[in-house]
């Protein structure tokens, strides 16, 4: 935001296109301020305000912020797209604060899914410092209607704000004032502490009332979210249809294939026609005729036999089995609806059966390089052990294979690679085994066994335990190498080596 040749202050884009200018109603805006609670003040050449963001709200309020009434908040479309959405809050004249659901581009309202039925007060919507929200009677400062039911949280440790969200929920969210570093990683999200209406499936509030069509439009599907990742609605299309719009899922949906007619088509031919069987799935409000008394099968058989029927939605219980015609409206997805939703559709749509399927995800596993990768980790081991065994059934000098491929360390070289022998990481039957690393190369960390009694019988033991597991070493490097490239955490039989007791042995692991 900057301040133009004309003492105005406009909002540009980066093209320097003015998006906004701040209406100051002929006066000449000298200087502006963001005040401490959050509220954008431009001020006039006395320093008299002569326009605030907390008397035009958009979409968010803050607290401190006051909404008095015939003012409204407005949704954005959707997290990307801010232009002006579905749902509106508003603080009407009479009192009374409303949710409403848009119709769009016609911007008519339709039925309210939210009130406080506060009529007949003059009433304020506050937002305290504390985070707690209500409606007040102006007149007498009486709080009429509590809408913060959860703990928002001190004022001292979080940041709140509350906000009309793309699917049409109020909520109130709390932020970190802080990051706590010991908790390793903080969340820099605002998290929700209540939504209004207060319940965990808006979608369930929607009906034929709300919106033409429900929440997600014809033929779509409208499911929400766990509380934990906030309550969020979403859309969808069942299988068969594609999203209206790819831009606004809440669009709707179209089918993939024709509509049934009941004119020669292919629905006519019982033997072309097949049901994709949505569990937890619903269409109200779209039934035209109802079947009591049957099961899953005779469900299907009946929109079977009925050219018009496009699904059936049967209920176990009780044996309610509804047929429905196009176009589906309010569709939603939860697990707490238990009806089962049949979709007459073409043979070609129907999914692979379970008995195909496994030759798909086979070949799929096949092909994939992560499945080969493992393969190929694991025929390496099952080679490695058959080297060894061979090996150890043919005769072989220990001494002079130790001697190969095996760098010497002085005394002092090891000391300082251990600082001093201080780590400790193990303990065998003949010496400690401690942890270090090479000065030579500070990523790399070496396990130096030290042995507790010079005895003859110490070092030979020692020497067989190195032959004896040398395709331990080698499956240890292996694995290195596997972990490194493929990213896999894959068990090492490396340092510290609980297998083999460690001498003066250094076993360097590469980085």
């Amino acid at each position: 935001m900057t301040q133009n040749s004309s003492s105005a202050f406009v909002l540009n884009d980066p093209n320097g296109n003015e998006l906004w200018k701040a209406p100051v109603n002929g006066s000449i805006s000298s200087c502006a301020a963001i005040l401490d609670n959050g509220n954008l003040v431009i001020l006039d050449e006395q320093y008299n305000s002569i326009w605030e963001s907390f008397k035009e709200p958009t979409d968010t309020i803050l607290p401190g912020q006051i909404l008095y009434m015939n003012t409204t908040l407005r949704s954005h479309q959707s997290t990307t797209n801010y232009s002006y959405g579905r749902f509106q809050l508003s603080l009407q004249l009479d009192g009374n604060l409303v949710l409403y659901s848009i119709n769009m581009p016609s911007e008519v309202l339709n039925h309210a899914y939210f009130a406080t039925m506060t009529m007949f007060w003059e009433s304020q919507l506050i937002f305290t410092e504390a985070g707690y929200m209500y409606v007040q009677d102006a007149n007498n400062s009486t709080n009429i209607f509590n809408l913060t039911q959860e703990d928002p949280g001190s004022k001292d440790s979080f940041y709140h704000m509350a906000r009309i969200d793309y699917d049409g929920v109020f909520r109130i969210y709390k932020h970190l004032r802080q990051q706590d570093t010991s908790c390793g990683s903080c969340p820099s999200t605002w998290d929700p502490v209540q939504g209004i209406p207060g319940i965990t499936d808006i979608c369930g509030v929607f009906d034929a009332n709300t919106f033409v069509g429900g929440f997600c439009g014809l033929n779509g599907v409208c499911r929400t979210s766990d509380a934990s990742s906030g309550g969020e609605t979403f859309c969808s299309c069942p299988y068969g249809f594609s999203q209206l719009n790819p831009y606004e899922d809440w669009a709707g949906c179209k089918p993939d294939f024709p509509l049934p007619n009941c004119d020669n088509g292919w629905e006519e031919n019982k033997g072309q026609v097949s049901f994709v069987r949505l569990t937890n799935m619903d269409w109200p409000f779209t039934d035209y005729s109802l079947v009591q008394g049957a099961n899953e099968t005779e469900c299907k058989q009946q929109c079977l036999d009925d050219c018009m029927c496009v699904v059936a939605i049967f209920e176990k219980t009780g044996g309610y089995c509804w047929k429905k015609k196009y176009p589906l409206s309010n569709g939603r997805y939860s697990t707490n609806i238990t009806r089962i939703a049949f979709i007459k559709v073409p043979n070609s749509f129907v999914p692979v059966k379970k008995s195909q399927s496994v030759v798909v995800v086979l070949a799929l596993l096949l092909g994939s390089s992560a499945f080969l990768n493992i393969l190929f980790f694991i025929a390496s081991i099952v080679a490695i052990i058959y080297l060894h065994h061979k090996k150890l059934n043919s005769p072989w000098n220990i001494d002079s294979t130790l001697a190969t491929n095996v760098r010497s360390y002085t005394y002092k070289e090891l000391e300082q690679a251990t600082r001093g022998f201080k780590q400790i990481v193990g303990k065998g039957a003949f010496g400690t085994v401690y942890k270090g690393v090479l000065p030579s190369d500070s990523k790399r960390f070496v396990a130096v066994k030290k042995l507790g009694k010079v005895v003859e019988e110490g070092e030979k033991e020692f020497k067989t335990e190195i032959q004896a597991d040398r395709w331990l070493v080698s499956v240890m490097h292996l694995s290195l190498a596997l972990s490194f490239v493929l990213g896999y955490k894959v068990p090492l039989f490396h340092a510290y080596y609980p297998f083999v007791s460690f001498t003066f042995l250094v076993v360097i692991l590469d980085s």
